[in-house]
């Protein structure tokens, strides 16, 4: 099942807005999830602009990291890292 929705968002990336593909990448930037989507993502948003969209992909990522709190003592990207393994344990009660 994994599979099927890892190629579902690969298949969909053609229809995604642009706004979407950046979204991809910031994850990608902030949490170190799914850089192999991150980078079709680029690669789409790249020819788009070959295309003649003027979508300013790269101040959007920019602008977007920069809402991110900055948090001390959170290694962001390892957070990311153990979501996309299944190992991140949230405590509760």
């Amino acid at each position: 099942m994994k599979k099927i929705n890892r190629i579902s968002k690969i298949l969909s990336i053609g229809f995604s807005t642009s706004e979407a593909l950046a979204a991809h990448v910031v994850l990608y930037r902030a949490l170190n999830i799914d850089r192999e989507l991150a980078l079709l993502c680029m690669e789409e948003l790249s020819k788009r602009r070959k295309f003649g969209y003027d979508f300013d992909y790269e101040s959007f990522i920019e602008d977007e990291l920069e809402k991110i709190p900055k948090m001390r003592n959170i290694n962001l990207p390892e957070i990311g890292k153990k979501i996309m393994n299944n190992s991140f344990k949230i405590k509760t009660g």
